[in-house]
């Protein structure tokens, strides 16, 4: 986000004052859809910050070459999200519930598409009526939880906040089908996660 961006541009700044080398680490693909379609100051500062940086990493190719043009090729590197395949692991076909469950991992944020997914439950529901929905993270849980009774399928979902450690695994490993419907994004880790873990992923 651009409030990130300026926030870590001051770091930079002061590092660079300092003689400390700078390692940028950019995540999201939303980062350079924000250079690409902000105004002059906005590109001249991401310009200068890339540019002052030692080396800048990124998740994927496609990022990658999205910057190959703001950053020398030599200072531009790949390092993608790692997945721990020991503690995310397939549960025992034999544990399934048979009930369908569709997951959804991360901040609950428009921006990730939550409130598309939530639009899209009656279509699903309709031809899988025992389907159920756990939206699982933080942020605009309100605002969630709203759209799901506007549209009458409050009783098919689940809104269970922020989830972690050992709940959290056993949501990637109890569901059937990770929904990831961000309008933008690099490569998370929860879509690595959801595939070791063995769920189909519609992304």
């Amino acid at each position: 986000s651009r409030r990130c961006f300026y926030r870590s541009m001051l770091y930079v700044a002061l590092a660079r004052l300092l003689g400390i080398p700078v390692v940028l680490h950019i995540h999201p693909m939303s980062f350079v859809d924000g250079y690409f379609r902000g105004g002059r100051v906005h590109k001249a500062l991401v310009r200068a910050v890339l540019g002052a940086s030692a080396a800048v990493v990124v998740l994927t190719e496609e990022i990658r070459t999205a910057l190959r043009g703001l950053v020398e090729h030599d200072r531009l590197f790949v390092v993608p999200n790692p997945v721990d395949t020991s503690e995310h692991a397939p549960r025992d076909p034999g544990c399934a519930s048979g009930q369908m469950v569709i997951l959804y991992l991360g901040a609950i944020l428009a921006e990730k598409g939550v409130h598309d997914l939530v639009d899209a439950m009656p279509a699903v529901l309709r031809e899988f009526p025992g389907a159920r929905f756990d939206f699982a993270g933080d942020r605009d849980l309100a605002v969630l939880r709203k759209h799901l009774d506007k549209l009458g399928v409050s009783g098919s979902a689940r809104v269970l906040g922020w989830v972690s450690g050992a709940p959290r695994l056993d949501l990637l490993t109890g569901s059937t089908v990770l929904a990831l419907p961000s309008h933008s994004e690099g490569l998370p880790n929860v879509l690595l996660e959801a595939m070791a873990s063995g769920l189909a992923v519609v992304a």
